[in-house]
């Protein structure tokens, strides 16, 4: 039946133009009727479990219309890629053993979201800085999302809030590669908001190694948004601060970073929740590094 309806579709949409895209969308569109048919059959006959069809045939109109659009690349391509994603969603969170669609279709809903994004970047230009750092703006929402909703996910997914915590670290780690990537190419005008999202990468970061069980990774998560911090220099030295220390300031640049290293060294991270480690080994640092640059 599902290969005939298959038929059928294409051969209705042939008395028309003839458009493989209109049968790649077509394929999409009955990969997620079939899945919701599925979900509906369920539920009418209180199955526990539904025979491999209902699952098959969903994904392979899906795949078979991901297929057909592989070559497009418009305004429509990623819409249609998070239907996909849907249906892999939909079908992977019926079983346990299913969860790595549940993983592809996660990746799907990213990739969709990035495809619509660059598709509005290829068409209004601008310098490619600013590209990278609005594809990180991008990513750091996805990665707060999935933290704020993370109640609801976890009920519909159906994975632990741990996994689904891996999920957002993973778009952390690929919001701060492609930020930190933006300060080596041409940047015309989101050197703020470069800056703006910084901020809030370093505070992710800084955060999860706050009342982390596990000490060692709750230090590492600490040195990941220092070590951000100062990869992120070349957005703040452009603003009225940086350009204060980079003027009037400059040979009082080791003093108030001794200053900042003296209270990093006394304050109490412990009881706030963090390692003092690394705080204490980025005291020791920062006047060292601020020494060297203003040797002269």
């Amino acid at each position: 039946i599902g290969w005939c309806l298959e038929l059928l579709i294409a051969e209705v949409l042939g008395f028309g133009e003839r458009s493989i895209i209109k049968i790649a969308i077509a394929n999409i569109a009955l990969g997620l009727i079939t899945q919701l048919l599925g979900e509906w059959w369920r539920r009418k006959h209180r199955l526990q479990q539904l025979p491999n069809r209902w699952h098959i045939l969903p994904l392979v109109y899906g795949v078979f219309g991901a297929v057909l659009r592989s070559h497009s690349f418009a305004n429509w391509t990623g819409l249609s890629t998070l239907a996909v994603a849907l249906i892999a969603i939909g079908v992977g969170r019926r079983r346990q053993e299913f969860k790595p669609l549940v993983y592809l279709g996660l990746v799907g809903v990213s990739i969709s979201v990035y495809e619509l994004l660059l598709y509005q970047l290829q068409v209004s230009g601008g310098a490619f800085g600013d590209g990278l750092i609005a594809m990180s703006v991008l990513g750091t929402g996805i990665m707060y999302a999935y933290r704020i909703l993370s109640p609801w996910l976890v009920d519909y997914l159906r994975l632990t809030s741990e996994e689904l915590k891996v999920v957002a670290h993973v778009h952390w780690a690929v919001s701060s590669c492609l930020l930190l990537c933006a300060t080596f190419t041409p940047i015309a005008i989101n050197r703020l908001v470069g800056l703006g999202v910084g901020l809030f990468l370093i505070r992710y970061a800084i955060f999860q190694g706050r009342y982390h069980p596990q000490i060692r990774i709750a230090e590492t998560w600490v040195y990941l948004g220092l070590l951000e911090i100062a990869g992120l220099r070349i957005y703040w030295i452009h603003t009225a601060v940086g350009r204060l220390f980079a003027g009037p300031l400059l040979p009082w640049r080791a003093p108030i970073a001794s200053v900042v290293a003296y209270f990093l060294y006394i304050l109490p991270w412990e009881r706030w929740g963090w390692s003092k480690r690394p705080w204490q080994n980025a005291a020791y640092i920062l006047p060292l590094i601020y020494l060297w640059e203003s040797r002269a």
